[in-house]
């Protein structure tokens, strides 16, 4: 299975989901954004397609819209 990776509009929110999917139980990583997706925020996470499920329910719950999820 692939990975997954989650970028959002703004530095805040990735730093806040990485603590809430930490929390959660989801392994993630902090990388770069790729410059083909080309967004302003300049951090991104990556997880495991796996638990692509999982991390939309937490980021729904705590009220944090990721600007993309993509293939990674």
């Amino acid at each position: 299975m692939s990975d997954k990776i989650i970028v959002f509009s703004h530095a805040s929110d990735t730093i806040q989901a990485s603590k809430l999917l930490t929390a959660a139980g989801v392994a993630v990583k902090v990388v770069s954004i790729p410059e083909v997706l080309s967004f302003e925020c300049g951090v991104s996470l990556v997880i495991s397609a796996r638990n692509q499920t999982q991390t939309e329910e937490v980021l729904i719950d705590h009220g944090i819209t990721p600007a993309g999820i993509y293939d990674y």
